[in-house]
């Protein structure tokens, strides 16, 4: 039996996927960035040096 979205934290609408407030705990000034122009306004990983 899978999982419903209920249980593991909701459903969200796009446009509310796109806003940064919505990722709580997401470190934005050295993993991720969300812009506008690119990945269709979502959040996305920042290349990163080993």
């Amino acid at each position: 039996m899978g999982v419903g979205a209920e249980a593991i934290g909701g459903v969200r609408a796009a446009e509310q996927m796109r806003l940064q407030s919505n990722y709580d705990g997401w470190d934005f000034n050295n993993i991720w960035r969300i812009d506008a122009g690119k990945n269709n306004g979502f959040p996305y990983l920042l290349k990163i040096a080993l």
